[in-house]
Protein backbone atom coordinates (compact mmCIF):
# COMPACT_ATOMS: atom_id res chain seq x y z
CA UNK A 1 0.00 0.00 0.00
CA UNK A 2 1.57 3.31 -1.08
CA UNK A 3 1.74 5.51 1.52
CA UNK A 4 2.40 9.83 0.82
CA UNK A 5 3.84 12.07 3.28
CA UNK A 6 3.38 15.87 2.72
CA UNK A 7 4.51 17.90 5.64
CA UNK A 8 2.25 16.91 8.32
CA UNK A 9 -0.39 15.27 6.70
CA UNK A 10 -0.19 11.59 5.47
CA UNK A 11 -2.39 9.99 2.33
CA UNK A 12 -3.09 6.36 1.87
CA UNK A 13 -4.25 4.99 -1.37
CA UNK A 14 -3.70 1.90 -3.86
CA UNK A 15 -1.91 1.22 -7.00
CA UNK A 16 -4.49 1.61 -10.18
CA UNK A 17 -3.45 0.16 -13.79
CA UNK A 18 -4.59 2.69 -16.54
CA UNK A 19 -6.61 1.66 -19.41
CA UNK A 20 -4.82 3.19 -22.04
CA UNK A 21 -0.79 3.83 -21.29
CA UNK A 22 0.12 7.55 -21.03
CA UNK A 23 3.46 8.74 -22.68
CA UNK A 24 5.86 11.56 -22.00
CA UNK A 25 7.48 13.94 -24.94
CA UNK A 26 10.14 15.69 -25.40
CA UNK A 27 10.07 18.01 -28.56
CA UNK A 28 13.31 18.53 -30.87
CA UNK A 29 13.85 21.38 -33.13
CA UNK A 30 16.75 20.72 -35.67
CA UNK A 31 19.12 23.60 -36.26
CA UNK A 32 18.86 25.13 -39.62
CA UNK A 33 15.94 23.27 -40.59
CA UNK A 34 12.04 23.57 -39.93
CA UNK A 35 11.66 20.20 -39.24
CA UNK A 36 10.24 18.73 -35.40
CA UNK A 37 10.75 15.69 -34.12
CA UNK A 38 9.48 14.34 -30.95
CA UNK A 39 11.21 11.63 -28.56
CA UNK A 40 9.18 9.42 -26.05
CA UNK A 41 11.08 9.89 -22.42
CA UNK A 42 9.15 7.08 -20.57
CA UNK A 43 5.72 5.14 -20.78
CA UNK A 44 3.06 5.67 -17.59
CA UNK A 45 0.67 2.69 -16.77
CA UNK A 46 -0.13 3.26 -13.23
CA UNK A 47 -1.05 5.64 -11.30
CA UNK A 48 -1.07 6.49 -7.23
CA UNK A 49 -4.67 6.53 -6.59
CA UNK A 50 -5.36 8.26 -2.88
CA UNK A 51 -9.46 8.10 -2.31
CA UNK A 52 -9.70 9.49 1.53
CA UNK A 53 -8.94 12.79 2.47
CA UNK A 54 -5.54 13.28 4.15
CA UNK A 55 -5.08 12.73 7.99
CA UNK A 56 -2.95 14.83 10.16
CA UNK A 57 0.08 13.66 11.95
CA UNK A 58 -0.11 14.47 15.67
CA UNK A 59 3.78 15.03 17.62
CA UNK A 60 3.31 15.98 20.90
CA UNK A 61 6.37 17.66 22.46
CA UNK A 62 7.83 17.17 26.15
CA UNK A 63 7.87 20.70 26.40
CA UNK A 64 5.94 22.64 28.26
CA UNK A 65 5.49 26.11 27.01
Amino acid sequence: MPICVIGQHILDGKMVELEKPLLVMRKRQADGMNSTSYEVECIIKRKLLFHKRSKPIVQYSAKKF
